[in-house]
């Protein structure tokens, strides 16, 4: 009567966890509410990281600060951000790591579900089973844990009443009386669980005392460069030997009244980007006493880019016409003047998936006076500036000539460390269950359609005889048609075979 019991409890439990798993875990797909999803992207750091596993529950209605997946049509997939706004059944996305709002205004139709639970780095571990090693690991621990299990799921037979088995149910006899997990099996079991434990904490040690990322100071994550350059159409003869002048060479004002000038923009970057930004020209006279006029060359243009050039031309015949016409008014005559020619570069967007905001702002120092234009001492034509920024990289173990992410590595000791657990408690529960009375409980449950306890009985001296094992006790039953009759005795456990007055014994000693 009570196997019946445990059977129907049994399976009741099996319904209500299979009930339970489907109403908080199955998909849409299934009927269910949740939704999964894994992080890709900074777009929602630090709520979330690349890698992470979202768990989605899909509801009757949304609020402002929730974070939501809506499927986005423009991007032909889920988009996990928060809502920042709602307005006439449309609501407003937004990354918590972005600067701008999503441009798509999705509908309650479109939305996939809100979060419900969040796994960290959970997603690239279940990404690494995809790696055949990872699979051929998880596919032996769940065949091993299927096998060990096994034995127990198989539903009992009725046992049959007043005879042993006939040779025609040999085969089916055998099919039942085929041995279950006993001690040994369970010390085997429970070595390999905590050998599998003593994995996982070695490598637990090493994988969970370093950080999943390491951010290293990038010295050069972008170059910024600038050149400087003028040339002018000239007459060859003793002053230019050859035309055009080029850059570097004095410039005589009596020969070149109108001067071309030129700027070119380029920024180099180690990663790639996507930048745009804004380039002026312009240059300033001034003496050494703190007078400035600014003379425009160039308008501020826009480029989208890594490179842009601006273009202008300098009127010497117009800067000694503003120098006289100082000179005048203040009474104050200099010798020299000085003339600079300023570029002013704005930039913004990404390198490398990092932000970038920056300014460049080189110039070239000229020298003026009633003759000539030159290039002053120690001034350049070119002009570069380094960016620094922060790389981050995925950080690394190396052992036995392999090297493994350190998420990798986590994964693979959380699995050892849960697999080893389970193998340690399965192997524990049946060193339990076989070190009491192992070999009688062994007996029963190999001969269970067999065997009838019965109440010890008085019997004359020598009316027993002994037979060396219980194998050989079974053949003798199956051979003359008989039961096998147990008596629980003072001093341990005896299987008997009666026939013809003959009594046949196993006998198991008490420990």
């Amino acid at each position: 009567m009570r196997r019946p019991i445990v059977s129907a409890v049994g399976v009741l439990a099996t319904i209500v966890v299979l009930g339970a798993s489907w109403w908080y875990l199955a998909p849409p797909q299934l009927g269910g509410k949740t939704s999964y999803a894994v992080t890709f992207g900074i777009s929602m750091e630090p709520h979330f990281h690349h890698g992470d596993l979202v768990v989605l529950r899909r509801r009757s209605t949304y609020s402002v600060g929730e974070v939501v997946a809506y499927y986005s049509h423009d991007l032909r997939k889920n988009v996990l951000h928060r809502i920042i706004a709602i307005h006439d059944d449309r609501y407003t996305f937004k990354g918590d790591n972005n600067n701008f709002v999503d441009p798509e205004h999705p509908t309650a139709a479109d939305l996939v579900g809100s979060e419900w639970m969040h796994v960290p780095r959970a997603g690239d571990w279940l990404g690494a089973l995809h790696d055949p090693v990872d699979a051929a690991i998880a596919a032996g621990v769940a065949v091993l844990l299927l096998v060990l299990s096994g034995g127990g799921g198989a539903a009992h037979q009725r046992r049959r009443q007043g005879r042993a088995p006939r040779r025609e149910d040999d085969e089916r006899s055998k099919r039942r009386a085929r041995p279950r997990p006993d001690a040994s099996l369970g010390f085997t079991v429970a070595a390999l669980g905590a050998g599998a434990v003593v994995a996982a904490a070695a490598i637990g040690a090493c994988a969970f005392t370093e950080p999943l990322h390491r951010s290293l100071v990038w010295a050069n994550l972008y170059v910024q460069h600038g050149a400087f350059g003028y040339s002018a159409p000239v007459q060859a003869g003793a002053t230019y030997q050859r035309s055009p002048l080029a850059s570097g060479e004095p410039v005589f004002v009596r020969l070149v009244h109108r001067l071309p000038v030129s700027f070119r923009y380029r920024l180099e970057a180690t990663e790639p980007g996507r930048v745009a930004g804004t380039l002026a020209f312009d240059a300033v006279l001034r003496d050494d006493g703190g007078w400035r006029y600014a003379i425009p060359l160039a308008p501020a243009r826009q480029f989208t880019g890594t490179a842009a050039v601006a273009r202008g031309v300098l009127d010497l015949e117009r800067l000694h016409q503003v120098i006289a016409a100082f000179e005048q008014e203040t009474g104050e005559h200099n010798t020299l003047y000085h003339v600079s020619l300023n570029a002013r570069v704005r930039v913004r967007g990404t390198v490398a998936a990092r932000p970038l905001a920056t300014t460049f702002t080189p110039s070239l120092a000229l020298n003026l006076d009633q003759v000539r234009l030159t290039v002053a001492a120690g001034s350049g034509f070119r002009h570069a500036q380094g960016g620094a920024g922060t790389r981050v990289e995925t950080t690394t173990l190396h052992a036995f000539g392999r090297t493994i992410t350190v998420a990798r590595a986590r994964g693979i000791a959380t699995l050892l460390g849960i697999t080893g657990l389970v193998l340690a408690a399965v192997g524990g529960v049946l060193m339990l269950l076989g070190g009491r009375d192992a070999e009688v409980a062994a007996i029963r449950r190999r001969y269970e359609d067999w065997i009838v306890d019965v109440v010890p009985a008085e019997r004359p001296d020598g009316a027993e005889r002994r037979v060396a094992s219980m194998d050989a006790l079974a053949r003798l039953a199956e051979q003359y048609d008989r039961l096998i009759l147990h008596e629980h005795r003072d001093d341990g456990d005896a299987f008997l075979v009666e026939d013809g007055g003959i009594v046949f014994t196993y006998a198991v000693a008490a420990r």
